[in-house]
């Protein structure tokens, strides 16, 4: 879903294109808040679906100097901004003049709550500058590798909901990060498979494997809640936003034809893009995905011989279908072995989504377009642009950077729902 619902203000400080964009973040040490609203400089923050962290950024902010320093200042490695343990929650917005002609922040859109990484101060005799480079909290998880071995399942039910909570509280633990973890993870009756890390593994990708192995997408969210859910079917997805430059379909509530235009998509008269790149490939594209499961939890029964490891098919057997196996790209597999999965339902689930992750990626989408961060990772939008011959294609977005700079653009990536 979208990261914010926006004003019609808000859209329209996006439509008159000069905008003077603003920046607020919010230091918590030990869990105890400071904030600071502070011209930025220059901001990129990234949410990626493919990244172990899905959310990355940095940003630059100048401030006049003083003896002694600003508060805002990293002088030493206690200092708020100094990256040994404190967060920063990060907001941009677009300032817009009121009738006392001052710039005030219209709407307050939320780029994620993050670790600090690393922090740079310049001193160029005029002004400070200082960045500060983020990640979300999934770097903090990942940096606390196992120190001893770890074993699934290890709460009684072996529930995935239950599992994962264990597990990152138990790492969150080791630190003085601002509070407990919060979970808003859907409820499900799935298992974790068994499987042991060694000491000195990832915790994060240990949690990545177990929401692969129930089919689930796992991650922390912009306001730093750990989130939860089936990995979603696109072709199902409602659509968030209308990307056109079709007037009659963006004019007016109901557009020229009277057939609702994006107004009824939470579009308006800027939904324009700037750039739209269509990209279609083969290269790392395969139609027919076999799932074996492997290891101890597969093997047949030592005393009897019987049963055999776990095994699934997925291919794309749609005659009419440009990747049909029986077709010109011919039968191109992809054979996955895992100890992850222990029942067919589990691997049949792995092979379905690894195929319809494949397939969608053979064509793909980049929009370019005025700076807007209401968007979010899983969002399904339509795209028409005539001269390259999209009409009203849906995407789902996999992809974002978000750029907080004069004259800079947002772009979106993801892929076609066929």
């Amino acid at each position: 879903m979208p990261v914010i619902r926006p004003s019609t203000a808000f859209i329209d400080a996006l439509r008159f294109g000069a905008q003077l964009v603003q920046g607020r973040f919010t230091v918590y040490q030990k869990g105890v808040p400071t904030q600071f609203q502070v011209p930025i400089s220059t901001a990129n923050f990234t949410v990626s679906r493919t990244s172990a962290q899905r959310r990355t950024g940095s940003l630059t902010a100048v401030i006049v100097p003083s003896v002694p320093p600003p508060s805002i200042l990293p002088t030493s490695p206690s200092s708020l901004l100094a990256p040994f343990g404190n967060e920063v929650y990060c907001e941009t917005g677009i300032g817009t003049m009121n009738t006392s002609g001052q710039v005030e922040v219209l709407t307050w859109v939320p780029m994620g709550l993050y670790a600090i990484t690393s922090t740079s101060v310049e001193d160029s005799t005029i002004d400070l500058a200082v960045t500060v480079s983020l990640a979300d909290r999934s770097w903090v998880i990942s940096q606390r590798k196992f120190l001893a071995p770890y074993t699934f399942p290890a709460t009684p039910s072996g529930n995935f909901v239950a599992e994962i909570q264990a597990l990152l509280n138990q790492v969150w633990a080791q630190g003085t990060e601002g509070g407990p973890l919060t979970y808003r993870i859907v409820p499900t009756t799935a298992t974790v498979p068994t499987a042991t890390y060694n000491q000195g593994s990832d915790p994060w990708q240990a949690a990545l494997d177990m929401a692969a192995a129930v089919g689930y997408e796992l991650f922390f969210d912009a306001q730093g809640v750990v989130t939860g859910y089936p990995i979603p079917t696109p072709k199902t997805q409602p659509v968030q936003w209308n990307f056109t430059d079709t007037e009659t379909a963006i004019f007016g509530a109901g557009g020229a034809t009277g057939g609702g235009g994006s107004t009824q998509l939470e579009g308006d008269p800027y939904s324009s893009p700037t750039d739209v790149i269509s990209v279609m490939t083969r290269t790392g594209i395969y139609n027919d995905v076999v799932v074996t499961g492997v290891g101890s939890s597969n093997a047949p029964a030592s005393n009897t011989g019987t049963g055999q490891p776990v095994l699934a098919e997925a291919k794309d057997s749609t005659a009419s279908s440009p990747t049909y196996v029986g077709g010109g790209m011919g039968d191109v597999p992809q054979f996955v072995s895992t100890n992850l999965v222990t029942s067919s339902v589990q691997a049949q689930a792995m092979a379905n989504n690894d195929l319809q992750a494949a397939l969608a990626a053979a064509w793909q989408l980049t929009v370019t377009l005025p700076p807007n961060p209401m968007f979010d990772i899983d969002d399904v939008v339509t795209v028409t642009r005539p001269r390259i011959g999209l009409n009203n294609v849906k995407m789902v977005i996999d992809s974002i950077t978000h750029t907080v700079s004069y004259a800079t653009l947002t772009k979106i990536s993801g892929r076609v729902v066929l």
